[in-house]
């Protein structure tokens, strides 16, 4: 039975960063074209953030994947949407809260190293 809410856990993170981009529109009264952006970034990094959970807040799990593909500049481009998107729910009450932010902070750093 743990497992099954593991595996729901795991394929729903990239919704629920959907529904966080959604949310940050709407406060922050961003374009429609802006929400676009974000969501097209997220959907391009969806594989990604639906990874093992003990996997997508290490560095090295987000370096590996610019490393690899061929349009880098592209794949850093959303990297860096979705941590923003992400590091917003700091100070807000989501569930996954912590875990958001620690995916944001792998993010980050795997930039770093990148730059």
């Amino acid at each position: 039975m743990a497992m099954i809410d593991i595996e729901e856990n795991i394929t729903s993170n990239a919704a629920d960063i959907l529904a966080i981009a959604e949310a940050r529109a709407a406060a922050e009264n961003l374009l429609g074209n802006t929400l676009s952006r974000h969501r097209s970034a997220i959907n391009a990094l969806a594989d990604a953030l639906n990874g093992s959970p003990d996997r997508i807040v290490r560095p090295g799990y987000w370096v590996s994947l610019y490393a690899r593909e061929p349009s880098t500049s592209t794949v850093i481009s959303n990297m860096k949407f979705v941590a923003s998107i992400l590091e917003w729910t700091e100070g807000r009450e989501y569930e996954n809260g912590v875990q958001y932010l620690r995916i944001a902070q792998a993010i980050r750093l795997a930039l770093a190293v990148k730059a």
